[in-house]
């Protein structure tokens, strides 16, 4: 849902997806980091492109060679 979302191009719902599932005490993987962070470069939003890779690294999940910034 959460990468159906931000494929359209609607990356802040996606990311409301993400911020319900932290309320029902659900963990986010890196594919949903990965499908936030690609939403968001979507639509040109470099803002919350950085935003997501903090609150990835604050939710304890690492960047893996396909992320890691250069």
């Amino acid at each position: 849902m959460v990468s159906g979302y931000a494929q359209q191009g609607f990356a802040r719902e996606a990311l409301g997806l993400v911020e319900e599932m932290k309320i029902n005490g659900e963990n986010t993987n890196l594919l949903t980091w990965n499908a936030l962070i690609a939403g968001f470069a979507q639509v040109g939003d470099e803002v919350m492109v950085l935003d997501m890779f903090r609150m990835m690294w604050d939710n304890g999940v690492q960047p893996d060679v396909f992320l890691r910034p250069r």
